[in-house]
């Protein structure tokens, strides 16, 4: 009883498919049937003016080449004209005959027009005979006699032809309004089928929404057993459909033996999470002992016992009124304070341009007058609000000097140009030095690591820096071998927060 309820249910939908698809079919062959009517009445509409439109064209031509010959001035040319008179003959009557084919009596004033362009064309070619004839005869007097003779039948020719032509547009006309009507019928015959196939889509729908709606219902409990909610209550149903019951059965007694094994995989992960619990904590201990003995290692070698140490010096200058030597280690307490700090945290742009000075003084004790640096800053900036990445414009100065103005004799000028642009603040770095190699160029632009000990590293690692610490960051080098070098940096403004 199980398997004939079953094939049933099979056999209910795919009849219902069958249906559908059978009066999908039927429309789109209604509309390919009304798209061929159509398209074949225009066609012979089409066909049918043309002939009558050739027909007239070829007469045209003729009377043209029959004018032309009689006037002609040349007797050699002579048979070339009368050949292209004969041609035009010929299409004429292969015309008239495809244009007044199968019309009968009960055609009216086509077949009586038709009749009529039979009659006189036989005389019309006797006239044009006889006038090609006696014009190759050289006898033109009796040509022109002949040629004015047939004046009469060549009106009524054309009369007759355009007659014929607003019949044949007219009887066109009366034929097309006769497929339209067709067609019309075929349209309402596919726009009722059309409803008969949604009338169908509807009743599909319906009978599936009471299979699909108990499905649905155990896809819920389904997402929510994957949420790992085992608690919902079983569900029940209302349909007919045995093969459903079954399905919801089925499904009510997994959630069930699920519920039990989750609940024994739980405890069991519990365990396991003690476990690993305990083996972070180990793992916590050997990393804090590690750094302990990092930091260890670090505090052998004590910032403030430098700092200390090289204050003392400076105090030594000041007893001996060494004032230089006070000012050059004074400054290179400072260079070295600010390298120890962190390189990820900001600061200010007035301590990375305070810095700076303080290295180019070192350098100007070691070089003199050689060496020359410029700023270059903007109204629009504020260095004690500023914040920048450490370690960019001060190293970018170094690299200048060391690579730039050092290997040159007479030294040179540094540069130093800050401006704000757009909420972007713009660092540039110029020298007149030796200039970068466009070897080293290149691997600088691929943001490659030169191969050289150490030129244009400081610059790679600056870019690399401003790449890491944020997106908007930018660092373009500007080169010629011998004349200097330009650093632009980019870097979207940002500014210290007021203190409470």
């Amino acid at each position: 009883m199980k398997q004939h309820r079953n094939v049933g249910t099979v056999r209910i939908v795919y009849a219902q498919l069958f249906a559908a698809a059978l009066l999908v079919v039927s429309c789109l062959a209604i509309s390919w049937l009304s798209n061929r009517i159509a398209t074949a009445q225009v066609y012979g509409m089409t066909d049918k003016l043309y002939v009558v439109n050739s027909f007239i064209g070829a007469f045209d031509r003729c009377e043209k080449a029959v004018y032309d010959y009689r006037w002609i001035e040349s007797w050699e040319d002579g048979p070339a004209r009368a050949e292209l008179v004969r041609n035009n003959m010929a299409d004429m009557d292969t015309y008239l005959k495809e244009m007044t084919r199968g019309f009968t009596a009960a055609d009216g004033s086509l077949y009586h027009d038709s009749r009529a362009l039979q009659n006189m064309l036989p005389h019309y070619f006797d006239f044009v005979n006889s006038f090609l004839t006696l014009m190759e005869q050289g006898d033109r007097n009796e040509a022109i006699a002949v040629y004015y003779q047939k004046e009469n039948l060549v009106t009524l020719i054309r009369s007759y032809s355009t007659t014929f032509m607003l019949d044949r547009v007219q009887a066109s006309q009366a034929e097309y309004s006769l497929t339209q009507e067709r067609i019309d019928l075929l349209w309402l015959l596919q726009a009722f089928i059309c409803v008969l196939a949604l009338l169908l889509v509807g009743y599909f729908a319906f009978s599936l929404t009471n299979i699909l709606s108990p499905i649905g219902k155990l896809v819920e409990a389904s997402k929510a057993m994957g949420r790992e909610n085992f608690d919902i209550p079983d569900i029940e149903t209302n349909t007919r459909n045995r093969e459903i019951l079954q399905l919801v059965d089925a499904f009510n007694q997994m959630k069930h033996s699920a519920n039990q094994l989750i609940n024994t995989l739980m405890e069991h992960n519990r365990t396991l999470a003690l476990l690993h619990q305990t083996e972070a904590k180990v793992l916590e201990s050997q990393k804090l002992a590690e750094e302990a003995k990092l930091q260890s290692l670090r505090s052998q070698i004590n910032p403030h016992f430098l700092f200390n140490t090289l204050n003392t010096i400076c105090r030594v200058a000041r007893l001996e009124k060494a004032a230089k030597t006070e000012g050059l280690i004074l400054s290179l307490s400072k260079v070295f304070r600010h390298s120890l700090r962190s390189d990820t945290s900001p600061t200010t742009l007035a301590d990375e341009m305070s810095v700076t000075r303080e290295y180019f003084k070192i350098q100007q004790t070691r070089f003199g007058e050689r060496m020359q640096l410029d700023w270059r800053i903007s109204s629009q900036c504020d260095p004690e609000e500023l914040l920048v990445p450490p370690f960019i414009l001060e190293t970018m100065v170094e690299n200048a000097v060391k690579h730039g103005l050092e290997p040159k004799p007479q030294g040179g000028l540094v540069r130093v140009r800050i401006y704000m642009k757009e909420e972007i603040l713009h660092l540039i770095v110029v020298d007149n030095g030796c200039g970068i190699s466009p070897e080293t160029l290149e691997y600088i632009h691929r943001g490659e690591k030169p191969p050289q000990a150490d030129h244009g590293i400081g610059i790679h690692n600056v870019s690399r820096r401003l790449k890491l610490l944020g997106k908007g960051n930018q660092l373009r080098v500007q080169s010629k071998l011998g004349l200097g070098t330009k650093i632009s940096m980019e870097i979207p403004a940002t500014y210290r927060e007021e203190e409470p």
